[in-house]
């Protein structure tokens, strides 16, 4: 849990962790909006992580994870392990 992190930071953290799967959930609009910030730095330091997001302002709009560049949202935790089996299947099937 990294909490409330600034972008910069969670890039920082995906980089030193070697993240492959990036999973995001907020409860406010503003915090969802910060994710395409994640997206645009991790764009720039070539890095490409599965970034999944989750939480009340993905199921308000359900656009919402195209907008911000995610790769894809779920509405629950079991959505987030079908998720990931997916993404790590395509990684190393």
């Amino acid at each position: 849990d990294w909490g409330r992190l600034e972008p910069e930071r969670i890039v920082e953290r995906v980089k030193e962790s070697n993240i492959h799967v990036l999973l995001l959930s907020t409860l406010m609009l503003r915090a969802a909006l910060k994710v395409r910030e994640v997206r645009r730095l991790l764009d720039e330091t070539r890095l490409r992580p599965t970034i999944f997001v989750g939480g009340a302002p993905f199921r308000f709009d359900t656009q919402l994870w195209r907008e911000v560049g995610a790769d894809a949202m779920g509405f629950s935790a079991t959505d987030a392990v079908g998720l990931i089996t997916t993404a790590m299947g395509e990684r190393h099937g």
